[in-house]
């Protein structure tokens, strides 16, 4: 078949079951019937009642092998081992270990040189003396040793190229801004997905990430042609402490579900008007998250059962069901002990049990003197009372359980350690500078689509912060970047206040315009009232008081490139990659910093020095800038 396949499971379902089902498949997912054989490829959108039917597929139960109606063979992946059938891993195994073979030669490139020869053998014995008493002639060489054993390189896992984290209030806290998923982010440099809602249980965690699908009776039994109707949910994915909504599906049907947390009322909404759908009983309901690749291919962590701890069974079900939907790479980490309330113990020790290579317990490491030199904290008096009673520590804590700032911090270091024992990743470290920042803010490491509240400095003390909700700056993937980097534009903007105006001032980013040909300009940068500007297909610059302008000739384009501007006294000049492309005068008009407010910039690192960098730093700041974001 000319079809690529992502996957084949069988999901041991009879086709009555698949049909009925609203679960949707991934793009190219083979999903077969266990009675009739009959298959349905995904389209990753609709369910496979929408999806054409065909086969029949014809299953070796004693090979794991399937056969499809032309002929094509198939493995089926083992749903509880996720390992391919014993027949073809054996004739891997043989075609692996022979360099005859494309797969064994692969395999022998990445061995090591072959070891040096071993030393000669030692010479043969003496001649016999002849009857003149002359001496018999030297034996042979003995034979060479044998070639030295040569070296194989370690295995190295796959690399990760996303994470999405899943769990209550832990995990929601601080969300665009420091919550532990958006530290982890910035520690490795990979997009996370930050699956957090504030006091759910286990269940309703697993309703959002899929592998627990919600199942919703419609009132008058139909949905509607248009408009909300009220429905009751046997598991709410929405409940918790505040309203929401959220983006899915029903039957098929595309729409949002929202819940009124004050009259505990679940609305459903379809998003295009259409025939009204009869239903003849509950249908599931499933998320947008449930179905986005990035969500279900990312590596799983999982911090739910804090709101339900006494539900011990409850809680390793819920995370067995978002395990086997998922990506076979997860993290589990222990709940956290809550002051008066119920321990989390049996909880912990029953997801020991049932995931004991993937369990992690934080809660604990929090309570070491490793947990405190990661936050750059020293313990307390009363820390310690704390760590005696088993709790975490009050100075990793807002509250009697919710972590703050220094406890998400702690918390990322936690998990983005233990990825990298597991080889998964490797820790972030922003790319040295020659000179120090008097304010550093790190604007990347951002998943796609992600809303940025505020950035906290990589160095200093001010806040880069957006408080309009609808003007917050988003991630993107950019594959131009080694990590991703943050929009602004004409509505979005993020900034702060650095005191005092200054005279003397130098201000490195790193970053790239998205669109270079518009001849009214597009404002990307505004520091202290300068605005560093697109003119006509032109770098340049101009300065909102003063009235005089940095004149360049350099043409604009949309490349990645670092940009510095540096001010000194009545001076200033522009550079695009150490290089300076224009000169000028410009003058503050006050201490705000601000990126943003004109069109698309996508935005990594922002440097502010209160003094005028030299001609031979701005070139080694740009230098060094350039090799740790720019591919």
């Amino acid at each position: 078949m000319a079809t690529t396949f992502t996957r084949m499971l069988q999901r041991g379902t009879t086709e009555a079951e698949i049909l009925s089902s609203s679960d949707v498949p991934l793009a190219r997912e083979i999903v077969v019937a266990s009675d009739t054989g009959a298959f349905w490829i995904g389209d990753g959108v609709d369910p496979a009642s929408a999806l054409p039917k065909q086969g029949p597929i014809t299953v070796n139960q004693e090979t794991g092998m399937a056969t499809l109606p032309e002929g094509s063979i198939i493995p089926l992946v083992d749903q509880t081992t996720f390992l391919l059938p014993d027949v073809m891993r054996a004739a891997l195994a043989m075609t692996l270990g022979d360099p005859a073979t494309v797969e064994g030669a692969a395999v022998a490139k990445t061995r090591g040189p072959a070891g040096p020869a071993g030393p000669a053998g030692p010479a043969g014995p003496a001649g016999v003396a002849g009857p003149a008493g002359s001496a018999g002639p030297t034996g042979p060489a003995g034979p060479t040793g044998a070639d030295g054993v040569a070296g194989t390189q370690a295995r190295t896992p796959a690399s990760v190229t996303a994470i999405a984290c899943w769990g209550d209030s832990i995990t929601e806290i601080g969300v665009g801004t420091d919550s532990y998923p958006d530290l982890l982010a910035q520690l490795t440099g990979v997009p996370v997905y930050n699956g957090g809602k504030w006091g759910q249980s286990s269940p309703q965690v697993g309703a959002r990430q899929g592998g627990i699908l919600a199942q919703l009776t419609f009132s008058g039994a139909q949905i509607p042609t248009s408009g909300s109707v009220t429905v009751t949910a046997d598991i709410n994915p929405l409940g918790g402490s505040y309203s929401g909504s959220r983006l899915g599906s029903s039957h098929g049907v595309p729409g949002t579900l929202s819940w009124d947390q004050p009259s505990n009322t679940l609305t459903f909404s379809r998003t295009t008007p259409g025939a009204a759908v009869p239903l003849s009983g509950a249908v599931k309901f499933v998320p947008a998250d449930a179905t986005s690749v990035f969500n279900r291919e990312a590596v799983q962590v999982f911090a739910a059962g804090r709101n339900g701890a006494q539900d011990v069974t409850g809680n390793v079900n819920a995370v067995r069901r978002m395990v086997a939907y998922a990506n076979t790479r997860f993290l589990v980490l222990s709940v956290l002990p809550w002051a008066g309330q119920v321990s989390p113990d049996a909880t912990n020790y029953a997801y020991l049990e049932a995931f004991p290579e993937q369990y992690r317990d934080v809660g604990a490491w929090l309570r070491t003197a490793a947990a405190a030199t990661s936050a750059g904290i020293t313990f307390t008096t009363d820390d310690q009372s704390d760590i005696d009673a088993g709790l975490t520590p009050r100075s990793f804590r807002q509250d009697d359980v919710h972590p703050n700032a220094a406890g998400r911090r702690a918390i990322a270091t936690f998990v983005a350690n233990e990825m990298v024992k597991l080889g998964w990743v490797s820790l972030y470290i922003a790319p040295a500078l020659p000179t120090a920042a008097t304010n550093r803010w790190d604007l990347s490491g951002r998943a796609a689509g992600q809303q940025i509240a505020s950035v906290p400095p990589l160095t200093g003390t001010v806040q880069l912060t957006q408080g309009t909700v609808a003007s917050r700056p988003t991630g993107v993937v950019d594959s131009l970047f080694k990590r991703n980097p943050a929009l602004v534009s004409s509505t979005t903007s993020i900034g702060g206040y650095l005191g005092a105006t200054p005279g003397i001032a130098t201000v490195t980013v790193v970053g790239r315009l998205t669109d270079a040909a518009d001849a009214n300009g597009k404002l990307f940068l505004n520091l202290l009232g300068v605005l560093l500007r697109v003119n006509g297909a032109k770098f340049g610059t101009y300065a909102t008081s003063g009235g005089a302008a940095i004149n360049s000739t350099l043409t604009a384009d949309t490349a990645p490139h670092v940009f510095t501007l540096v001010m000194s006294g009545a001076t200033a000049a522009l550079w695009i990659d150490g290089v300076k492309v224009g000169s000028g005068t410009a003058a503050p008009s006050n201490g705000q910093f601000n990126v943003g407010g004109g069109a698309g910039f996508e935005v990594l690192d922002l440097v502010y020095n209160d003094s005028a960098l030299s001609d031979a730093n701005v070139t080694s700041t740009a230098t060094s800038l350039r090799s740790g974001y720019v591919k």
